[in-house]
């Protein structure tokens, strides 16, 4: 009978504390499937980058990154780690694991807190086993931190908005805004969206906005320094442009979301399937106008469908539509409208209309931005992430009323994910191989060329750890080693003699300096020996003696 007892006991405590276990088992899982490759790929390019003004003084780091595309946080709260950890590539991914972790717990508090278990449930699962949040989860870059305030500062709007704004609320939300405009500039866009949500569904509530104001005053004057350098770097990238290219017709928009789709075509194509479902059981459920009814039903969404279709399945007819201006602005008005439509008619909740808002509006800004400035990159769109897979999960509880339905179509879309995911995501980088091939190559009367030299953090790394820390003296020790970083044939002059055997290293070169003619200049002056192609179209050159 104490057996009995004991077992109803054990079974009245898992049940009651279900959610609980539940949270812990995922985020531990969390922690393992993301910690097993951490350190896989090799540190490189933007990470060398961040660690490299990491190892400086605070001043130093604010002053070095001042006027250029990152504000100084992620790099300073990296400075103190650093000193306790050091720059190992486990250990300064550690921090973006940790944010990438918390993120999912932020997203399983919304889910819980305004929406319902099951859609906490499945949006959680969908995230964990997103190869596009492992990805940026194993980057030493500040996009999984950027995620992570993003998701807190909806969690905390969602508090103010149900006019949960204690003191405590209201400063967390003032801290949380500053960190995420020294963190991203693109934190500006997001506070924006915010606002502009904000305003649209509680004009009326002057208590609500009154509070708010007095966040965003705060906030400006926190921010007021940086303004005019944010201000510059607009001007100077819608004037002289980006390395990004503007985009080119509505594929670029559904990248997006095939990223978010493990890179998988047939998990886009049930993920679009069930997005596209939604409004179109809205509007069948609806009662008004027939003619725009059965237009929209089978007319304009089973189009739109199709057009998403066309981006990774052959469907000619309809890609061509695609690339027509006139056709990509009625696609995004027609979206919007239906969204704001869908707000008008209180078909959803406020917060899931401002959820939904928090995925589609950025989505659709900075892609019709990025006709004219190039901004629209799948990190940058980081922060809507979350957003997207609480979407999904609202999407099958919304068309499912039926228990049994929802659980087998939670149970589909979650089979596939794990089963697609990838827990040792490539991130198509060749460092490490590269700078020890370059080793075998050189002799001790080598001269080693690499271009462009923002190659140099990158390579210094992967070369010689202890070089790297002594960032004041990086530059002379390379070149002592007979280490060169040039941008173009002409600076060849004062460092190649006739007798040099020369080791190229041409770092996707054309990319920031087209002709810049180094390989013609070496290539009709000396022999080339050998030559290696990596996978990432990095090149290295061996050159003999003067022909």
């Amino acid at each position: 009978m104490s057996n009995i007892k004991t077992d109803n006991i054990i079974f009245s405590l898992l049940n009651k504390h279900r959610n609980v276990l539940f949270i812990v088992f995922i985020l531990l899982l969390n922690l393992v499937i993301r910690g097993i490759y951490l350190n896989a790929n090799p540190i490189e390019l933007d990470e060398s980058f961040s660690i490299f003004y990491s190892q400086m003084g605070i001043r130093e780091i604010i002053s070095s990154l001042n006027g250029g595309n990152n504000p100084p946080l992620y790099e300073i709260f990296l400075h103190f780690w650093i000193k306790i950890f050091g720059i190992s590539s486990f250990a300064v991914r550690f921090p973006s694991l940790l944010f990438s972790v918390i993120n999912v717990y932020i997203i399983y508090l919304i889910s819980t807190r305004f929406l319902n278990s099951r859609v906490a449930l499945l949006s959680v699962i969908l995230v964990t086993f997103s190869n596009y949040h492992l990805f940026f989860s194993h980057e030493a870059r500040v996009y999984p931190l950027f995620a992570l305030l993003t998701t807190i500062s909806f969690y905390l709007l969602f508090l103010i908005i149900e006019r949960k704004y204690s003191k405590k609320n209201l400063f967390l939300l003032f801290i949380t805004y500053v960190s995420l405009v020294f963190s991203h500039y693109f934190g500006i866009f997001v506070i924006a969206f915010q606002a502009v949500l904000l305003f649209s569904i509680a004009f009326h509530k002057r208590d609500i906005l009154k509070k708010y104001f007095i966040i965003i005053l705060g906030l400006l004057l926190t921010f007021a320094y940086y303004v005019p350098i944010v201000f510059h770097r607009f001007i100077d990238s819608s004037q002289n442009g980006t390395w990004l290219k503007p985009v080119e017709n509505i594929g670029n928009l559904f990248d997006i979301i095939f990223m978010f789709s493990n890179n998988n075509r047939w998990i886009y194509l049930l993920f679009i399937l069930l997005l596209w479902s939604v409004p179109w059981k809205f509007f069948f459920r609806l009662q008004f106008n027939k003619y725009i009814k059965w237009a929209l039903l089978f007319g304009i969404i089973p189009l739109f469908f199709l057009t998403s279709y066309s981006i990774f399945f052959k469907l000619p007819l309809i890609w061509r539509l695609t690339s027509s201006h006139v056709y990509i602005f009625g696609f995004i008005a027609i979206i919007l409208i239906v969204y704001i439509f869908q707000g008008i008619k209180k078909n959803i909740s406020t917060i899931q209309f401002i959820i939904l808002g928090w995925f589609l509006f950025p989505l659709l800004f900075f892609f019709l931005v990025s006709f004219i400035i190039p901004v629209f990159l799948d990190r940058y769109l980081i922060f809507i992430m979350p957003a997207f897979y609480i979407v999904l999960a609202l999407s099958m509880n919304y068309l499912f009323q039926n228990k049994v339905l929802i659980y087998l179509g939670s149970i589909i879309l979650i089979s596939i994910s794990v089963f697609s995911f990838n827990p040792n995501v490539s991130n198509n980088r060749y460092a490490n191989e590269i700078i020890n091939q370059t080793k075998k190559f050189r002799t001790s009367e080598s001269k080693i060329i690499i271009c462009p030299e923002q190659y140099k953090l990158t390579f210094a790394y992967h070369y010689n750890i202890e070089y790297f820390k002594d960032y004041k003296n990086l530059m002379s020790k390379l070149n002592k080693d007979k280490i060169f970083l040039i941008n173009n044939q002409v600076e060849l002059n004062n460092i190649i003699g006739p007798l040099d055997n020369i080791i190229y290293i041409d770092a996707h070169s054309d990319f920031l300096y087209p002709k810049n003619g180094i390989f013609n200049k070496l290539n009709h002056s000396y022999d080339l020996i050998k030559k290696i192609v990596f996978q990432d179209s990095t090149k290295i050159y061996e050159f003999g003696k003067l022909k």
